[in-house]
């Protein structure tokens, strides 16, 4: 029988044992990097696969909405089946904090949720914060609690996981402290006047006038022009802002607009009326006005 001899140096035998040993180490590597990875996983839940109990849980822990937001906010709350299981079940919750009908309403008014494959195994809380216009409100926070789950525990099982069967809602004040109406204003007008002697339409004029609290609702301008009047009118006689008085009421208190009483003050007996806006948190104020001469103006006052 033939046998077929190979001599080798002593290098060669030297870098045929190289070899080998590189080839082993990498053997053993590739299959530390796969262990690595099949071990980093153990955490990760085979949704496909699941077999554990069946859970509710809050999509997030918490989430925020502005107390003038015209809808609600949509809290969402999971149902997680195992595999063969009915998949579908009904999750009660309660809310704490705040005060139901007045810092916000529920529109699942029963305070329940059927959860299933036709809702794409997901309820949602829906709540509707309701607007006011206190100043001394503060944010207000509210938690629902998850609890009497059909077919289901409550809680995403596990030490680790923080959404879980309370969510805490922060409902955002949006008001502010209010500034009284009266004291000191810097007046910028603009007006037209009808009569011969002033045909120029005024621009950017300032001024400064002063409102009074009346006491009773209502509140007097000593010069309702905004100092356009004794501009135009020395001619006749006005030689003092103050004999262009007028006294005006809050006539709207939602939406903070103001007009003139009847009978305010124009100086040579015509008719004089006016709409406007009062802001409470500048306690800026700004109105256009008209008298029965024709003369028309827009005043904007900012309290000093």
């Amino acid at each position: 029988m033939w046998s077929l001899g190979i001599s080798l140096t002593p290098f060669e035998h030297i870098k045929m044992n190289i070899m080998n040993l590189f080839y082993k180490y990498l053997r053993i590597l590739s299959f530390g990097i796969l262990a690595t990875l099949f071990s980093s996983c153990e955490n990760v839940p085979d949704v496909l696969n699941y077999v554990g109990e069946d859970f509710y849980r809050f999509a997030s822990s918490t989430s925020t909405i502005a107390e003038n937001s015209p809808d609600p906010i949509s809290i969402p709350v999971i149902f997680t089946s195992k595999a063969g299981s009915s998949g579908s079940g009904t999750i009660q919750f309660e809310v704490s904090g705040g005060e139901e009908g007045v810092d916000y309403t529920l529109v699942n008014a029963d305070k329940s949720l059927s959860i299933s494959s036709g809702n794409g195994f997901q309820g949602l809380i829906q709540i509707q914060p309701l607007d006011n216009s206190e100043s001394s409100d503060t944010d207000i926070e509210l938690t629902i609690t998850l609890l009497n789950g059909s077919n289901g525990t409550i809680g995403f099982p596990g030490p680790d996981n923080t959404n879980t069967a309370s969510h805490i809602l922060t409902i955002i004040d949006d008001d502010c402290p209010v500034i009284p109406i009266g004291g000191t204003y810097a007046a910028v007008a603009r007006g037209t006047s009808t009569d011969g002697c002033c045909t120029d339409e005024i621009t950017g004029f300032q001024a400064e006038i002063t409102i009074t609290d009346n006491g009773d609702g209502s509140f007097t301008l000593n010069d309702f022009s905004g100092g356009i009047y004794l501009e135009w009118y020395d001619v006749y006689g006005i030689t003092s802002q103050d004999q262009s008085p007028a006294t005006f009421t809050i006539d709207d208190p939602v939406n903070n607009t103001i007009a003139f009483v009847a009978g305010s003050g124009e100086p040579f007996g015509e008719s004089l009326s006016a709409t406007g806006t009062y802001d409470p948190c500048t306690g800026n104020i700004s109105y256009s006005w008209q008298n029965g001469w024709g003369d028309e103006g827009d005043v904007s006052l900012s309290l000093k």
